[in-house]
């Protein structure tokens, strides 16, 4: 039941708490993340390890209202008491961007883009089992003081390395080399969430802040850069769009039963080359037959940064 004292409105990922969901009243969504109405009183029981933004009740709803509204003046409708709908101009003051609509829209945005490589930590972690985890830092040391000095007595390295039919030096220099590619995605990622936060925050309108949730790569090839289409092209979907432009969104890969996708004998071998490529949802309109051989082959649970996307892209629109 909903409280009747003040609301203010809650901006959050509920699918972290979906209490949320059950207290409030939803006010609107936003790149994966949701706005509730939701009483003082609720705020006292969400986890502190649950990230969330809150709002006085009319700059969360004038926020929602106006979020990515780029003009100065729009049509407003309105319905008297015969049930006649009444159209009007409403005039958007220029106030009303600067205190309600860019600070939402750049926090909105900022939580979502930290929501978003929260994730991609999360999965990049889960190459380490628990104990792996817990025991890494002790392996790090043993290691690289075994490295610089053989002498160096350690507790653990040398009976993991025997587990392995190692000697200890080969396994630590395994440990070093795990660690400083543990290390290069960490950091990557770390630069990557700021990069994007850092051009959130330096969006002075609404115009700079509206993004692109999803994009449909053609079959166009650009023989300079690639011999395959762009649809299926590493090049322009993963190393350009991916990551020098920091396309976060999802990509949808145009018909695979066009003629200028044939760039493979088999619907199964181009479905493999669209998701090497870096596409997240694949089309393919006139191939009955190719269309059931594709979903006998592959399991949502196959591609499940795909699945994330495509969710993300869902729960937004």
């Amino acid at each position: 039941m909903i409280s009747t004292t003040s609301n203010d409105v809650i901006v959050l990922d509920v699918e972290k708490y979906p209490q949320v969901g059950e207290w409030g009243i939803r006010v609107g969504t936003y790149l994966g993340l949701e706005s509730y109405h939701l009483a003082d009183e609720y705020f006292k029981y969400i986890p502190q390890h649950i990230t969330y933004l809150r709002y006085p009740s009319k700059n969360g709803i004038m926020g929602d209202k106006y979020w990515g509204e780029i003009r100065f003046q729009r049509s407003a409708y309105s319905v008297n008491e015969e049930g006649t709908t009444n159209k009007a101009k409403e005039v958007i003051d220029d106030t009303i961007y600067s205190d309600y609509v860019i600070p939402f829209m750049t926090d909105v945005m900022t939580l979502a883009i930290q929501e978003e490589f929260e994730h991609r930590h999360n999965i990049l972690m889960t190459k380490f089992s628990t104990l792996e985890e817990a025991t890494w830092v002790d392996q790090i040391c043993e290691a690289t003081a075994y490295i610089a000095d053989n002498s160096f007595e350690t507790k653990l390295i040398h009976k993991l390395a025997e587990v392995r039919d190692l000697t200890t030096l080969q396994f630590a220099t395994k440990i070093v080399d795990k660690q400083s590619e543990f290390s290069t995605k960490l950091y990557d990622l770390a630069v990557a969430e700021q990069k994007m936060i850092h051009i959130i925050t330096g969006c002075t309108n609404v115009r700079e802040l509206n993004v692109v949730s999803s994009v449909m790569a053609s079959h166009v090839i650009y023989e300079r850069c690639d011999d395959n289409p762009a649809s299926l092209s590493k090049f322009w979907l993963t190393d350009i769009l991916r990551s020098k432009l920091n396309f976060c969104g999802v990509v949808f890969c145009d018909d695979l039963s066009m003629q200028g996708a044939k760039i493979k004998s088999g619907i199964l071998d181009l479905v493999d080359v669209a998701f090497v490529s870096g596409c997240d949802s694949l089309i393919v309109c006139n191939d009955r037959e190719g269309v059931f051989k594709i979903l006998n082959s592959y399991p949502v649970s196959s591609v499940p940064v795909s699945v994330r996307s495509i969710s993300t892209l869902k729960r937004g629109l």
